[in-house]
């Protein structure tokens, strides 16, 4: 007797695949716009966090986030800075350095953005508000309860 053991309706390896077909395609609509993912996520990271955000902060994100060191990150943000999209700066006083958009960083910011805006339409069009507000919730649910499984125990 042959037993047949049917697939889970969902699985990590799910995720995975849409994830990465969403990268690459995030990563071809930036590359046709002369451009590539690390400046479209550190200008959204800055904007989000803005108007400035703290160097060592952006660089932990960062570094975390695209699963890069430190030192790759801190040579992303000086190329950044020599385009003029960034500024760092030192209040007066204070050892902490600000990393801020300039207005061409903004503008680089909000035209890409509208690149990604315009791909997340597409792929969420057909979709009801409904399903892709349990979908955010189903994720969401499931990476809290991977870091809670990945920590180290206290005992």
């Amino acid at each position: 007797m042959t037993t047949t053991i049917a697939a889970p309706p969902f699985t990590g390896q799910d995720i995975n695949v849409a994830a990465r077909a969403v990268r690459r395609l995030i990563d071809v609509l930036l590359a046709e716009a002369g451009t590539s993912f690390f400046p479209f996520a550190t200008l959204n990271v800055i904007d989000v966090s803005g108007p400035s955000v703290e160097l060592t902060a952006l660089t932990k994100r960062l570094g975390t986030g695209l699963d890069v060191d430190e030192s790759t990150v801190l040579a992303w943000l000086r190329q950044l800075e020599s385009f003029g999209l960034i500024r760092q700066s030192r209040p007066d006083g204070e050892q902490r350095v600000l990393v801020e958009l300039t207005a061409e960083g903004v503008a680089e910011q909000r035209r890409l953005s509208s690149i990604g805006g315009q791909a997340t339409a597409q792929l969420q069009s057909g979709f009801s508000a409904e399903e892709l507000a349990t979908t955010r919730r189903v994720l969401t649910t499931m990476s809290e309860r991977a870091a809670v499984l990945v920590r180290p125990s206290d005992a």
